[in-house]
């Protein structure tokens, strides 16, 4: 047995698992936050209200803007004249929404590859390329979809924190129309409060940037070593089949050979009588 290619797919598999569960988890977590159901939750400091505000504030929640939850007072504008000149949703909401259904789905389907992937080592002996299609196959294909999703979040975000540097970046996310009206507000927001909620949303999608690296170099490794692994155990079960053969000749001439020795002494015996 290749204990290298069966180290990698252990460890490989036993990792995705984890991280499918901890997806899994923050998907459903966002998908409830849309829902409004941790709204109160992010409203006790600056940074979650402005990620609630940016990402999870949906058309289900209730309708306000309080400078107060931003901890800013004194400002010229109150936060009922700002909502008019809102959406109820604005783009970057929906679209984490959309993303978090597409996680959700996406590491279901994962966690499932790879509880199938740990199948391979019961298919000693069969054809290396079924083998390979039917356990290591899907699951790279899944998993690089995965990382594929990961990049296309990971881009969204990237430019959401690029736009955050400036307040007028902030009001193009939340779509605030009549943005003059507005901007003295939006100048008093301190910058890490603009910018801290899409460096957390990129965390999360890139898993800290270390996973997003690990996924690459896994979807590598486990690509080479699950055909190495089939073709490894294909190739002892061949030899194990042509050993059988040889044995199996070799008795079967024995046999014949004492056969043939039976009857020409049968033979000799009747010629002497």
């Amino acid at each position: 047995m290749n204990k290298g290619a069966d180290t990698v797919i252990i460890f490989g598999g036993s990792y995705c698992i984890i991280m499918s569960i901890i997806m899994i988890t923050l998907s459903i977590l966002s998908i409830s936050a849309y829902h409004c159901e941790y709204e109160e939750e992010m409203m006790k400091s600056p940074v979650s209200y402005m990620l609630f505000l940016i990402y999870f504030r949906s058309i289900e929640c209730s309708d306000h803007f309080s400078w107060k939850h931003l901890r800013i007072s004194k400002l010229p504008r109150n936060g009922t004249l700002i909502l008019n000149n809102m959406p109820t949703e604005n783009t970057a909401t929906s679209r984490t929404h959309a993303l978090a259904h597409a996680y959700l789905v996406l590491n279901i389907f994962l966690l499932v590859a790879t509880l199938s992937l740990f199948a391979i080592f019961t298919q000693k002996g069969k054809n290396k390329i079924r083998t390979y299609a039917l356990f290591v196959l899907p699951f790279l294909i899944i998993f690089f979809s995965t990382i594929l999703l990961d990049f296309i979040a990971m881009i969204f975000y990237i430019k959401d924190d690029i736009r955050h540097e400036s307040s007028i970046g902030l009001m193009n996310t939340l779509e605030v129309r009549n943005q003059r009206l507005f901007l003295v507000d939006f100048n008093r927001i301190p910058e890490h409060v603009r910018t801290l909620p899409s460096k957390i949303m990129i965390v999360f999608t890139t898993k800290c940037v270390i996973g997003f690296i690990t996924n690459i170099f896994l979807l590598i490794v486990i690509m080479f070593s699950g055909w190495e692994f089939v073709d490894h155990n294909k190739f002892h079960y061949s030899t194990s089949a042509n050993e059988l053969n040889e044995i199996s000749l070799k008795k079967n001439k024995e046999i014949n050979l004492h056969i043939s020795n039976t009857i020409y002494a049968n033979h000799s015996r009747q010629s002497i009588s």
